[in-house]
């Protein structure tokens, strides 16, 4: 299984864009700070709030 992990800065705005491309998300995986977006049953993007993001990363996450 990939689970790619992204940091965002509207957790919102990319739900309606993941879901708008037709891909869907796993509930049991997803709240107010993250999105599983399944994008094959072997493939999953982990969409996080830079906050969120911050608890799994040593680094600070880029303003980019």
């Amino acid at each position: 299984m990939i689970f790619v992990n992204l940091p965002v800065a509207d957790i919102g705005r990319s739900r309606i864009f993941y879901e708008g491309l037709g891909f869907t998300l796993n509930p049991q995986f997803t709240d107010d700070n993250t999105l599983c977006v399944v994008i094959s049953d072997a493939i999953y993007l982990m969409v996080m709030t830079r906050e969120r993001f911050a608890e799994f990363s040593p680094k600070p996450v880029a303003d980019v």
